[in-house]
């Protein structure tokens, strides 16, 4: 379950470069624009954005959605957690990992849920990848904490 939990975060971490928002209208383009092999620079009305590039361009004094920077919250919150589970392999590991997965399972629901209701028709494939992931992630964690639960109670009789 261990294993899981952190294949989850990982790919929890990766949300960070995937389109979440598609304005309906023309956007100023970035000067930051990331080369990733999924995004697509030959429509004249390219305008996705993805939460990677938006701490940048809050940098650069440049118009920030701060929708799209909290879709990467999570991501950020995973990719700071990720050492610390792999670090911690005992009882008190095994604990925060489903704990802390639990909790950023919760957080990522809410954002997502979030993020469908500002931006219903206008959201990126991303944002339905990291809501997936944020569900698989919840349910992760709260099978995790039911299995430490069950452990605790066999192993005090």
């Amino acid at each position: 379950m261990h294993r899981l939990l952190v294949v989850a975060q990982a790919l929890l971490v990766l949300t960070a470069f995937l389109p979440v928002y598609r304005p309906l209208y023309y956007w100023n383009r970035p000067a930051l624009r990331l080369q990733l092999p999924w995004r697509d620079f030959s429509d004249p009305d390219w305008s996705d954005r993805i939460p990677a590039e938006e701490p940048v361009l809050f940098f650069q004094h440049a118009e920030v959605l701060p929708s799209v920077l909290a879709a990467g919250l999570p991501a950020l919150l995973a990719l700071l957690n990720l050492p610390w589970m792999l670090h911690r392999r005992e009882d008190v590991g095994k604990r925060w990992a489903s704990y802390s997965s639990f909790s950023l399972g919760l957080v990522s629901t809410n954002l997502w849920v979030q993020l469908l209701l500002r931006y219903g028709d206008s959201r990126g494939w991303g944002a339905w990848v990291s809501g997936i992931l944020a569900l698989i992630l919840l349910i992760a964690g709260t099978w995790a904490i039911a299995q430490l639960r069950t452990t605790v109670n066999q192993s005090a009789i």
